[in-house]
């Protein structure tokens, strides 16, 4: 007998529980076992950064650069020097592209207005994620 093959697991790093719950339910319905946790949790020190990606090993983190902008930025710009972050592809998302292009120039960034009706895209560029998971460090975003 087969052994079923492992879930892929999608990360969702975001500043608004409403949002990581239609990321969270717009990426189930893809197949994807999805690990969420409030951005402000690993800031604060309420949550293990080092222990939230060894248990859940994520091959796509979906990371939301939300306002303070420049606070958001230089946070993912540590992350990414974080040896498990720097090998895993990411999807940016936030609420407003232009004020973060503003502080960190072009990202192209995925833009979420806060429905699932706009969610496609970004549910598309994370399969294109999974899919190049070859790749050694890809920061991936899709604007609309």
């Amino acid at each position: 007998m087969a052994s079923p093959e492992a879930p892929i697991v999608i990360a969702v790093l975001n500043s608004n529980q409403d949002v990581i719950r239609l990321i969270r339910s717009a990426l189930e319905d893809e197949g994807y076992t999805v690990a969420t946790e409030h951005i402000v949790s690993f800031k604060d020190g309420a949550t293990n950064l080092a222990e939230f990606l060894s248990n859940h090993r994520p091959a796509v983190v979906v990371y939301d650069v939300a306002p303070p902008y420049m606070e958001n930025w230089n946070f993912l710009q540590l992350l990414c020097k974080i040896p498990d972050i720097a090998a895993t592809p990411m999807v940016l998302t936030t609420v407003n592209n232009a004020a973060l292009e503003k502080v960190a120039g072009k990202t192209r960034a995925f833009e979420i207005l806060g429905t699932r009706d706009n969610l496609a895209p970004l549910v598309q560029e994370v399969n294109r994620s999974v899919r190049s998971l070859r790749h050694r460090h890809v920061v991936t975003a899709f604007r609309r």
